[in-house]
């Protein structure tokens, strides 16, 4: 009896032992398990500069009460180590380009939206739909868009616009005093191959590969300055002749430069699309989509493209500052444009331009 009474004695003081080290540890652990199971009525948005910020979104956070942090990223590479790192945990909706979102969704990366909640479908231009990236728009929705061509000083033609050819970049017989060139190696590379070749598809032939690094390697004396957001300032300023811009940089030159035409090379050239998508790792969809549906309305979208001097995705926003005829993507102009498709591995396009720029 005596053997039975201080068993159940050291079963009692063992249980209030666990109950009592239960408590403390509910104590320390609370915080973590609150923010476990607790989702914050906030989203965390990670996008390029001058594109979207959170200037005009004060009239969302008082309609719904959900908080929005924005957050910015300069390349499309730097997006995606972030994303593959973390798996997506962390940011609830971010803006890749094409050729990002083809590699995000072959990663697994993202997660399959619900059109069903998004209420702007219909105002989507149709051109900006269904391309090789995602076929379907299973998981990415049209943001911005934009043109790669030339822009011209046609000062340095004779007050004539010169036929508009990617030879005016780099055939030295075509080639007037200094030109102008994005800093993106891998965009770069693509131009010349399609303007020695007629795709970019031939960069996956190692000869053709070498051909087009011995003509980037002959243009750079010719080449001014390898620059994004200086460019447009480059012919603006008479430093260069021709630029290679995209249609928004050239929006901001035709009021003060009409000397400056532009135009998209005879030789083809290349359509960028930037889209919203959702990281497989965010558990905010119903905020998610109520932020989407606030930035697609026509007059919050039209307060961004007028800011920043930029293209709509949808039908009801004007963007008449964008040059004449590239105001629009009609399907007939986007059936003459191609992407920066990933066709050979970036890897082997970095290790290439370093070869070329060194």
């Amino acid at each position: 009896m005596m053997h039975q009474t201080t068993l159940v004695r050291a079963f009692i003081r063992c249980g209030m032992f666990c109950i009592v080290l239960s408590g403390i540890m509910l104590f320390l652990y609370s915080p973590q398990l609150f923010h476990l199971f607790y989702v914050p009525k906030s989203i965390n948005v990670l996008v390029w500069p001058n594109e979207i910020d959170a200037e005009y979104l004060d009239a969302f956070e008082q309609e719904t009460g959900i908080k929005v942090h924005i957050n910015y990223f300069e390349t499309n590479e730097e997006l995606f180590v972030k994303i593959q790192g973390s798996q997506g945990r962390g940011y609830d909706l971010i803006m890749p380009s094409d050729y990002m979102v083809d590699s995000m969704i072959k990663e697994n990366l993202l997660q399959p939206l619900d059109w069903s909640k998004l209420n702007f479908f219909d105002r989507l231009y149709p051109a900006l739909l269904g391309h090789y990236f995602d076929p379907n728009n299973e998981y990415s929705i049209p943001y911005y868009w934009d043109l790669f061509g030339l822009g011209i000083d046609t000062d340095c033609f004779g007050g004539k616009v010169p036929e508009v050819s990617w030879g005016l970049i780099f055939d030295p017989h075509k080639i007037v005093g200094k030109v102008g060139m994005f800093d993106d190696g891998r965009e770069i590379i693509l131009l010349a191959a399609q303007y020695l070749f007629g795709s970019i598809d031939a960069l996956q032939d190692p000869i053709k590969r070498h051909i087009v690094a011995q003509l980037l390697r002959q243009q750079k004396q010719w080449v001014e300055m390898y620059t994004e957001m200086r460019s447009a300032y480059l012919i603006a300023a008479k430093i260069t002749s021709v630029s290679t811009l995209v249609t928004t940089d050239v929006s901001r030159l035709l009021a003060d430069y009409p000397q400056i035409e532009f135009g998209l090379p005879k030789e083809g050239s290349f359509a960028l699309i930037d889209n919203f998508v959702i990281p497989k790792g965010s558990r905010k969809q119903d905020y998610v989509y109520a932020f989407l549906n606030y930035v697609y309305r026509a007059d919050i979208n039209q307060k961004y493209v007028d800011k920043y001097k930029t293209s709509s995705p949808l039908k009801d926003v004007q963007a008449d500052h964008l040059p004449a005829g590239y105001a629009v993507p009609t399907q007939e102009l986007f059936s003459k444009l191609d992407f920066f498709r990933n066709v050979v591995d970036y890897q082997m396009l970095s290790k290439l331009w370093v070869e070329i720029i060194s």
